[in-house]
């Protein structure tokens, strides 16, 4: 990227702010206040390619890559001379077609339900499968609008889409060709694509991302593996099932929840004012959360959150089906398709009036502080009780097993290098480093049941360090409601992206998930890591204690687990 940076400055390739004059394709949707290179999307696709140098690729996704290079050529070409609209929409059916032939994705059937679905004709399912591809790169395009909000939300989507393909069907090559290297090069953009971004990804990057999520969302939706296939390596219909019968084509479509209703929404509401569904204007999902007053960040962070919720709900029929949760994707499309032309149509700075109206508290001139001194002892309480269970690991860890200390060995380092980079530099590392250190710190405090022996009877205590998390939750969330008006609740888009990590813990696959109690670790992680969060929020003097505490605590985990470090009294 610092290449691609140089590059863009010696040719003054920028993407201009309307305040400033016209940009390149003259949209009056931009947000952003300087001219900033719009040539991110070079240095995606060429970390995804290099590390395709250390897989061996099946041969028809190798058909498929190269038509995704036509397709990232076609997005560069429009940010450096804009083409139109109709050689845009040519060229992505051209592409799509091909990657859809090459690679058989055309869908023989629509899943409706897991166990109900439609069989389509060839000829029909083809024309899905191109209407699916073409449709994500339209709708990656549209939502490039805010600083790191198109990378963080194809991120997501296609962290989910990929445990989804891992459960239904076992395939973890698919991952290694596909979806780590996508993970990969888009987690070295929002490096640099965070608000205030340096750099955007263009239409080459926008374009390129929304082929790939595509082709992913056909293979998931289809089932597809890698395979061995006479004497090479080959994408092929899947043989077996794991978890359910099919994934529901709803399930798939809530992994790309924002991208595809506000896409949907925005096309159905020019066409009802009679304009061009190609044509810019500020009608997206993330233009009105800053209408109501968000800040650019806390809008991206917004999307995050909603994204990560209603891909959850997504999977769950998935991910658990003697639930018989399927019902909730239905309900949550349901929900997402009325409620964001309803975030649309709310009034403009609405929640800038609430934080700005008068309390109860505030008529009593008094009781500001009051108020102050009674916040300072519940957050030191709210500390305490962080410390308490860092530094609970020596006392409940026992001995954990050996791979949490592996994965202990790894976050530690992390830890500590968080410690020494500059608090204006650190959020991100802080929230990565925070977030792994506290679950890792679970896992292990949760590797035994915790009793004690009174009157030689043996009595299961577990329930109170539960207690301790309940209290913990409830007491953080009534210090974020208290505390509403000074807007130290505010959180980052990194913060929301760290928060995935404890969600993750629940969707683990069995039997890893019952063998280290993973759905109660998840909720703890989540608990905890908000805790520290806004602890470190509104006083990062504190932040600096908690990280060695927690250093400390991974510490004992590696010295106990892999070194077999035993204290006998």
């Amino acid at each position: 990227m610092p290449v691609i940076l140089r590059i863009a400055d010696a040719l003054k390739l920028y993407d201009v702010p309307d305040a400033v004059g016209v940009g390149v394709s003259g949209e009056a949707r931009r947000v952003h206040t300087r001219p900033t290179p719009r040539l991110g999307g070079v240095a995606i696709v060429c970390g995804f390619f290099v590390a395709l140098l250390f897989s061996s690729v099946p041969r028809n996704l190798g058909g498929v890559y190269l038509a995704s290079l036509v397709m990232f050529l076609t997005g560069l070409t429009d940010d450096l001379k804009p083409l139109s609209a109709k050689v845009r929409l040519l060229i992505q059916i051209g592409t799509a077609a091909v990657a859809v032939a090459v690679a058989g994705l055309g869908l023989p059937s629509l899943h409706l339900t897991t166990q109900f679905s439609v069989t389509l004709p060839p000829a029909l399912g083809a024309l899905f499968g191109v209407f699916v591809i073409v449709g994500a790169i339209n709708a990656v395009n549209m939502i490039d609008g805010l600083d790191g909000l198109a990378g963080g939300v194809v991120l997501l989507g296609v962290l989910f889409l990929s445990y989804l393909h891992f459960i239904n069907t076992g395939d973890l090559h698919l991952l290694l060709v596909l979806s780590l290297p996508v993970i990969g090069g888009i987690l070295g953009f929002l490096k640099y694509n965070t608000h205030p971004a340096s750099v955007f990804m263009g239409d080459g990057g926008s374009n390129w991302l929304g082929f790939m999520t595509g082709v992913l969302f056909l293979v998931v939706a289809r089932g597809k593996v890698i395979q061995a296939d006479e004497g090479a390596m080959a994408l092929v219909d899947s043989t077996r099932r794991l978890q359910v019968s099919a994934v529901p084509l709803v399930t798939v479509v809530l992994c790309l929840s924002v991208p595809i209703f506000d896409t949907a929404w925005v096309i159905l509401s020019r066409l009802r004012d009679g304009v061009s569904p190609m044509t810019a204007d500020k009608r997206h999902f993330h233009h009105g959360l800053m209408k109501l007053g968000l800040s650019h960040s806390q809008s991206v962070a917004a999307v995050y959150f909603v994204t990560v919720v209603f891909a959850v709900m997504g999977v769950l029929p998935v991910a658990f089906p003697a639930y018989r949760l399927g019902w909730a994707p239905y309900a949550s499309a349901a929900f997402l398709f009325l409620g964001m032309p309803l975030i649309l149509k709310l009034d403009e700075g609405l929640l800038l009036r609430l934080r700005t109206q008068r309390t109860l508290f505030s008529q009593d001139p008094g009781v500001g502080p009051r108020l102050s001194r009674i916040l300072r002892v519940w957050e030191t309480s709210n500390r305490y009780i962080i410390y308490g269970i860092l530094m609970a690991t020596p006392v409940f860890a026992g001995v954990p097993p050996r791979a949490v200390g592996m994965v202990a060995a790894l976050v530690l380092p992390l830890l500590l290098l968080s410690v020494l980079v500059s608090r204006q530099k650190a959020d991100f590392l802080d929230s990565l480093a925070i977030a792994c250190a506290a679950t890792v710190v679970l896992i292990a405090n949760n590797a035994n049941t915790i009793w004690i022996t009174w009157n030689n009877q043996r009595t299961n205590i577990q329930f109170l360090y539960n207690y301790v998390f309940l209290w913990l939750a409830v007491s953080t969330l009534l210090l974020i409601v208290a505390t509403f008006r000074r807007q130290y609740f505010l959180v980052t888009p990194s913060d929301f992206l760290m928060i995935i990590l404890p969600l993750l813990l629940l969707l683990v696959p069995e039997p890893y998930r019952s063998e280290h109690r993973l759905n109660i670790i998840g909720l703890r992680s989540l608990v905890l890591f908000a805790a520290l969060r806004t602890m470190q929020k509104r006083h990062r003097a504190n932040v600096y204690r908690m990280k060695m505490l927690s250093s400390g605590a991974l510490l004992y985990v590696i010295l106990v687990s892999i070194f077999g470090l035993r204290v006998v009294y």
